[in-house]
């Protein structure tokens, strides 16, 4: 994507028929698609808004892989397959996973009702409130997000079903799919494509958009963005992302006026469950109650940043660019090798909390195979990788932090960064 982004049309057509001719490549048992073949909707159009590096907007097409499919993901998929079949393993939720989103869930009514009745006060009330939205945002990125990618249950129904825990958070389920499945697993790291490095006046996520000089100190109040997260998505991110036009959130996007309503409805009422009522009935002072909210909402903001970014903007994770017909001359799973990292891969406990998604790389790897195998396909991705001379990314969590803050800096630093491959 040089110069000018107004770029054709690809053929829908093309586009599917290519998505399932991977799905017939893969020798799995079980669908490992880039993406699940539930989420192909024929009826979305492939255009997307951006914003240019000079800020101009424009139209461009889906960007696509040269090659779907190589000798290494053939390989790596024959032994996941393998790994799966000799286990009995399927790739839906299984006992683990279900006594994970009884554990999540059971936390957050416990917590609120012991709140609502007054068992809590003072530093104990805090704390509490705290847990009570930590616990709320633990069931979107613990448990509904295998829904989206329709590996929790069997059913297709009953995956969707489960994407109105994101509105009950006054998150708009329709676009989470859009943004996160549709526009980040297809191409992340790919300036104007890929939404997760979407950036803005004094965000600068990738070498390709736009340069501000206030993101040379980007590096400094980067986490105090991401702990207000949780507050932007809860109850602006949808309305202002669509007057913005940001990428999955495009004019063709917007709804019906009833789709508009129901979405200020979840909005207000997260506001209402989470905040409003514990202010009327919890007797404790006001500030309390409002400070205990303010800082769940950063622990859970800071938590996604922690997750979500650095697992993909470190020093050496490469930004790949799409040449002047649009095509990434990758294939998709070196694609994916080159952009993306893990953290605190041998750690349960932060691997059960970011629910699964420090495993990154197996995350994109196969997204329709369920959070609790990834551990184990994890290691199948590192043997396979260097079997193939194919660098496999890890850091602790310490040095996948201390890198994002390095790019961070960088990336404010010059209005020009190197691309990768």
């Amino acid at each position: 994507m040089r110069g000018c982004v107004y770029l054709r049309e690809s053929s829908r057509s093309t586009l599917v028929a290519r998505w399932l001719q991977t799905a017939r490549l893969s020798t799995l048992s079980v669908p490992c698609t880039l993406v699940a073949p539930e989420l192909l909707d024929l009826r979305a159009d492939s255009k997307r808004r951006v914003e240019n590096r000079e800020g101009a907007v424009g139209i461009v097409d889906m960007p696509r892989y040269r090659n779907r499919d190589s000798a290494f993901y053939a390989e790596l998929r024959r032994r996941v397959a393998a790994h799966m079949t000799e286990k009995g393993l399927s790739r839906h939720a299984g006992a683990r996973m279900f006594g994970k989103t009884a554990t999540i869930f059971g936390a957050f009514f416990a917590s609120y009702f012991l709140i609502l009745t007054n068992h809590f006060t003072g530093a104990a009330l805090f704390f509490a409130l705290v847990f009570m939205h930590f616990s709320l945002f633990l069931t979107t990125i613990g448990v509904a997000h295998d829904a989206t990618h329709y590996c929790y249950f069997k059913n297709r129904r009953a995956n969707e079903a489960m994407w109105i825990i994101f509105d009950l958070l006054g998150v708009n389920s329709h676009f989470w799919v859009k943004t996160h499945v549709h526009s980040h697993h297809h191409a992340p790291n790919v300036a104007f494509y890929d939404s997760a490095v979407e950036s803005f006046s004094i965000v600068r996520l990738h070498p390709k958009t736009k340069y501000h000089p206030i993101a040379r100190y980007q590096h400094f109040y980067m986490f105090a963005i991401y702990g207000l997260a949780t507050l932007f998505q809860c109850y602006l991110l949808e309305l202002v992302s669509i007057k913005k036009n940001f990428i999955g959130f495009r004019d063709g996007d917007r709804k019906s006026r009833l789709s508009v309503a129901k979405m200020y409805f979840f909005k207000l009422f997260m506001a209402g469950y989470s905040f409003i009522v514990p202010l009327v009935l919890v007797n404790a002072p006001s500030w309390q109650i409002v400070l205990g909210c303010l800082v769940g909402h950063l622990v859970c903001g800071t938590t996604i940043g922690v997750v979500f970014m650095t697992t993909h903007l470190a020093q050496d994770t490469m930004f790949p660019e799409a040449d002047e017909d649009n095509v990434l001359h990758q294939p998709h799973a070196e694609h994916i090798l080159a952009t993306t990292a893990d953290f605190s891969v041998g750690n349960p406990l932060v691997t059960w909390i970011a629910g699964g998604l420090n495993l990154h790389v197996a995350h994109h790897l196969f997204p329709s195979i369920s959070q609790v195998h990834l551990p184990e396909i994890t290691k199948i991705v590192k043997e396979v990788a260097r079997e193939y001379g194919l660098r496999y990314r890890e850091y602790s969590l310490f040095g996948a932090l201390r890198s994002h803050v390095r790019l961070l800096k960088h990336l404010g630093s010059l209005p020009s960064h190197p691309a990768g491959p």
